[in-house]
């Protein structure tokens, strides 16, 4: 029998193994290869680094667009980065959001870019876990044949056999119809066939936007995409989310239409669950006649086995521009629960989003991370992907603009983001999560770290959201810096770095004036 200190030892054995196989977190902006405008598009997360792939290119006029590979060690150091440009082929190459781990353990991508005519073409790359380009198979006919044109390929999947399916957004030149291209790789990259599906006439519905595809079995697919009439008059605008099966060849077996909903964008990361059915994240619109346009709101939708509506998760306010709010990523954790990233615009401005839900259409906790604005405009921050990490937590990926330090042109910097397994930067952000209890703690203040050198994080919970004011003060009254809140559970990174050391206090301070929380930290 173990006598107490033994049990204490065991104790402080398990906590050891907490801290040495917890990963750091980290907020982190990278201007690669000295690029001004750089994102990232795709994280995949191994038990040693974290891959990621993206593209940068320079302003003004966007020139020179090279797709970048990187290798990131823990602590959000860069450990290899590889710049994929074709140059040979008179191609700019940009490196989207399908990075995937292949079958014989390298990491495989769809780019596209432009030739010196602005025409599009679209390379298969895959790469070492070290960095080195094992493959580059340019498919050089893959539109001129249809005449086709168009960019973003946003599926990549590797079958059990090596062989890829692919789905890419294609624009007719002959028809002017939008349409879905479906096509297949050998396992070298080479194009073995393809198929596309076009809208039905300018008049009506003229396109099918692609937006993602999942395997069902051996011989069958699915594509989510919408369904669109992009008529001139606003009030004559429809997009319906539709799902398309088809076999492995692309010959199409069943569609299913969502009337229902006139204004439903994007049909991101189609996802199977375990009961038979599907989920998918995008953006809903509504007609506003006041606004004389549409307004915009993140959902995660569920389909039954059936294909029926079994719930949705609307997210954020409704908002007069489609590209300040969407969901883009879902990643399943289990049988029952799901995280899903994005973006979400508030007052505050745009913000990168996770949010955690369950199979029964809980919402279980959600979050917000930002940089705090300097000035009024010119903050916005968007998420693209999601892993989980071997340690329980999250990393995503996206991309974070900062019009303040440009001041003519706007500065675009690829954004890497870690958190905890409650998706919290600052620790134990948990504490006030949906569904706790706790009425008499009015706001919930967390700083981090404390002592902080150049970066503090702060994140604010209020149990009835108003917004609220957020100052910093010297220890002998003078304030240092302030910004206003009008969104709830965020994450802010605050730059101290101009800071003299010493100790200072954030406020937190109501539209009433009323104070709500205080808290000391120390700058060293």
């Amino acid at each position: 029998m173990l006598k107490p200190r033994h049990y204490i030892l065991l104790l402080f054995s398990f906590m050891l193994m907490t801290v040495v196989f917890a990963q750091p977190t980290i907020n982190e902006r990278y201007e690669i290869d000295r690029a001004s405008n750089s994102m990232f598009g795709s994280v995949v997360s191994t038990d040693s680094c974290y891959f990621v792939g993206g593209g940068h290119g320079s302003l003004p006029g966007f020139y020179d667009r090279k797709g970048n590979f990187i290798k990131y060690n823990f602590d959000g150091s860069i450990n290899t980065l590889t710049i994929v440009d074709a140059d040979t082929l008179g191609m700019d190459l940009w490196l989207g959001n399908n990075l995937i781990k292949t079958l014989d353990g390298n990491l495989a991508c769809y780019i596209y870019g432009y030739n010196a005519d602005n025409k599009v073409g679209f390379t298969f790359v895959k790469i070492s876990p070290t960095g080195e380009i094992l493959t580059m198979n340019y498919n050089n006919s893959f539109y001129i044949e249809d005449s086709n044109d168009g960019k973003n390929p946003s599926t990549l999947i590797q079958s059990a056999d090596s062989t890829y399916f692919g789905i890419v957004h294609v624009f007719n030149l002959g028809s002017s119809l939008g349409g879905i291209t479906f096509f297949r790789l050998d396992k070298h990259g080479n194009l073995m066939y393809k198929k596309t599906f076009y809208g039905d006439s300018i008049a009506t519905y003229n396109t099918l936007r692609s937006a993602s595809m999942v395997q069902l079995n051996d011989t069958e697919l699915m594509i989510g995409c919408a369904y669109r009439k992009d008529a001139h008059e606003t009030s004559e605008v429809r997009h319906h989310t539709r799902l398309m099966k088809i076999d492995t060849l692309g010959e199409l077996l069943e569609e299913h239409t969502y009337y229902e909903d006139d204004l439903s964008y994007d049909c991101n990361s189609l996802t199977r669950t375990a009961d038979g059915g599907f989920l998918y994240g995008g953006r809903i619109g509504l007609y506003y006649p006041e606004y004389d346009g549409i307004l915009y709101k993140s959902r995660v939708v569920k389909l039954n086995e059936d294909y029926s509506v079994a719930w949705e998760i609307p997210y954020g306010d409704y908002y007069t521009s489609g590209f300040a709010k969407n969901f883009t990523k879902i990643l399943p954790l289990n049988e029952r629960e799901f995280v899903v990233t994005g973006y979400v615009h508030t007052e505050t401005g745009i913000m990168g989003c996770l949010v955690k839900f369950n199979i029964d259409g809980e919402l279980l906790w959600h979050r917000k991370y930002m940089k705090v604005p300097l000035a009024e405009s010119g903050n916005e921050h968007y998420l693209y992907d999601v892993e989980q990490t071997p340690d329980g937590g999250f990393v995503m990926v996206g991309q974070a603009f900062d019009r303040l330090e440009i001041t003519d042109l706007p500065g675009q910097k690829a954004w890497l983001v870690k958190t905890d397994e409650y998706g919290c930067l600052v620790p134990g952000c948990e504490d006030d999560d949906l569904g706790i209890d706790n009425p008499v703690k009015t706001v919930q203040s967390k700083i981090y770290p404390n002592p902080a050198k150049n970066t503090l994080f702060y994140y604010h919970h209020q149990d009835n959201f108003e917004p609220v004011t957020i100052t910093i003060h010297s220890i002998h009254g003078q304030q240092v810096h302030e910004w206003q809140l009008h969104s709830n559970d965020i994450t802010c990174e605050v730059d101290i770095s101009h800071f003299e050391t010493g100790v200072y206090v954030l406020n937190v301070v109501s539209e009433s004036g009323e104070m709500l929380g205080s808290e000391k930290f120390v700058k060293e």
